[in-house]
């Protein structure tokens, strides 16, 4: 803004840098800090870096899909962006470019909660039934590695250790027996039901030699003994009561710690809602002997040792998201987390909050290194202060929004980060405000949208989509206005700033506005600023584009409103453009 001349003028509060929305600022006292940084209500503008105002871009709906979605996904697999939907029984894979579909596989189930997540470059989606995996062939169930159950075994002492507990999504096990006297039985240490292979000195085939005892827990030989320092390689199949499998499939939530190469999978929301199923690393060499016996057989290993209980039972699990390098595990009302660090395979499990959890299954979101979830008492950063980041507090982050979030708010609130933004979005979707609060991670502030439909979000193109029942929408620059489901019908989007009163550093005095400068880009459309004061003078301004005038415009007006001790504004545009604001000045005089 070009320099001006306030002479005559004894005070002004000048906006080169706008705040978020903050409740009750600045109704008595000077309002330096609240009234004229900060705003009552701001909609459908937000707040850019450098601190100025712009409308928000509008959005249209990209496709219409063949039903509402059960799971949604969309990334990058092999390089290439795809979707994925699961919509009754059947997986669907998307494209969002040419709008169209195609079946690529179906499930056990037809409705219920289902997701999709990735790990190692495979795709997953769990329904509550059974597991899948994305392959050539579509959406498929799969059997899991076959663990090295014992390793070494003496063979006939009960009391040899477990080397790799039984998988929860194999049937099988394999024993390595190396042994150190004759012997005419190895012991298992487990039923099982059948011997699939046997090998003797990884050369010779001896199944027609040996048998099962009756109780399924040992190899009896027939007629001959197995000489001492031989080795023997055996796979078996576990026993109808020794497979687990039923326990993990039932969960419909999944979420991975880790990278690209060490991800690490964890279940959870399945019969016994407080467990987390954690899966286990395979190395390449395991992975091959696992397969020499069992050719069907994947790298995804969950042990049955390996199962958590979060809370000790008493609390399902909500959520998960990662923070630093460790997982935070949310009930309704208390966290935990989840540390991968030592040496154990298994996690280690230990409480950090137990008065803030999350109350949403899709509340919790990790937004640049912090997570945010929404409790039953806000919505709450999770930071810490320390270099080693050990610690873990739960800092409230809504109190300037929080007399505008409904009572349903905390259950149903989907959360979601707009990376390219750096800013973390919450709504409701059963609200009929189609609200979205949006908080800026950069700038510690909050401002919403309205009329936003949406049953979750998802990232596209660089910008923010969502779900809305059948309906695929995506935000874009390229967009001035909003667009309904039909694809005809716009709307024009209504954006407007309150401010908080502003009292100009002297809440006693009476006093009268001298001038109105503002610096905005109208880009085609127009802005009003209307001045209202606490005795009853209004008075609008409008600013609209000049032909003869490049953007920004520097609009400098005489705005009188009467007499006041405090007065607020309101910047409003409906029209079509992107508004930008980049700073005003309100000047005062006796």
């Amino acid at each position: 803004m070009a320099k001006v001349n306030l002479k005559g003028a004894f005070a002004s509060e000048k906006i080169d840098t706008f705040g978020g929305i903050c409740h009750g600022g600045s109704k008595s006292g000077t309002g330096r800090e609240n009234g004229a940084k900060n705003a009552s209500d701001i909609c459908n503008f937000r707040i850019l870096p450098s601190g100025e105002l712009e409308k928000r871009n509008g959005f249209a709906p990209l496709m219409t899909l063949p039903g509402e979605p059960r799971a949604f996904w969309n990334g990058y697999i092999d390089g290439d962006e795809m979707s994925f939907a699961l919509i009754g029984s059947t997986v669907y894979l998307i494209d969002l470019v040419s709008k169209s579909t195609e079946v690529i596989g179906s499930v056990s189930s037809a409705e219920g909660r289902a997701e999709f997540f990735f790990c190692r470059g495979v795709l997953y989606l769990v329904d509550g039934y059974d597991f899948y995996s994305y392959g050539s062939d579509g959406f498929s169930t799969f059997s899991g590695y076959v663990p090295l159950y014992g390793k070494e075994w003496k063979g006939y002492y009960a009391s040899d250790e477990v080397y790799e507990p039984i998988n929860y999504l194999s049937d099988k096990i394999r024993i390595f027996y190396k042994l150190t006297e004759d012997t005419s039985s190895l012991y298992i240490g487990v039923r099982c039901s059948e011997i699939l292979s046997i090998t003797k000195n990884d050369t010779y085939d001896i199944l027609s030699s040996v048998a099962l005892s009756e109780d399924g827990k040992r190899i009896v030989c027939s007629g001959v003994l197995l000489p001492a320092k031989s080795e023997i390689m055996v796979c078996l199949k576990l026993a109808p009561e020794e497979i687990r499998r039923s326990e993990l499939i039932g969960v419909r939530r999944g979420t991975v710690y880790g990278g690209s190469s060490d991800g690490r999978m964890l279940l959870y929301a399945g019969k016994n809602q407080s467990d987390v199923f954690v899966s286990r690393s395979v190395s390449r060499l395991a992975l091959s002997q696992s397969q020499d016996v069992d050719p069907d057989s994947t790298g995804v290993y969950f042990p049955v040792s390996d199962c958590v209980s979060i809370s000790d039972g008493r609390y399902p699990v909500t959520a998960m998201c990662r923070h630093f390098d460790r997982l935070l595990i949310f009930t309704e009302r208390e966290t935990w987390m989840a540390d991968f660090t030592g040496a154990s395979e298994k996690p280690y499990i230990i409480p950090v909050n137990s008065g803030v959890g999350c109350f949403s299954e899709d509340g919790a979101v990790l937004g640049g290194n912090s997570p945010y979830s929404v409790s039953e008492s806000g919505i709450y950063r999770w930071t810490s202060d320390d270099d080693t980041r050990n610690e873990c507090n739960a800092v409230c982050i809504s109190g300037p929004i929080f007399d505008m979030l409904d009572s349903s708010f905390s259950s149903h609130a989907v959360g979601f980060f707009l990376r390219a933004r750096g800013e973390v979005w919450f709504a409701d979707p059963d609200s009929d405000e189609q609200t979205v609060f949006i908080y800026s991670v950069s700038k510690n502030a909050w401002w919403r949208f309205d009329g936003i439909p949406v049953d979750r979000f998802f990232s596209y193109d660089g910008d923010a989509a969502m779900l809305y029942g059948r309906y695929v929408f995506a935000f874009s620059d390229r967009f001035f206005v909003d667009t309904a489901c039909d694809g005809n019908t716009q709307s024009m989007i209504e954006a407007r700033y309150e401010s908080n009163y502003l009292d100009f550093g002297c809440p006693e005095r009476t006093k009268r506005l001298k001038r109105l400068l503002i610096n905005a880009d109208c880009d085609s459309d127009y802005i009003d600023v209307t001045l209202d004061g606490d005795m009853g003078g209004t008075r609008t301004v409008r600013v609209t584009e000049n032909d003869e005038t490049e953007p920004p415009r520097d609009l400098d007006a005489h705005a009188d409103i009467g007499r006041f001790t405090r007065m607020r504004f309101s910047i409003t545009s409906d029209g079509v453009g992107r508004v930008r604001i980049r700073e005003m000045t309100l000047a005062a005089q006796n």
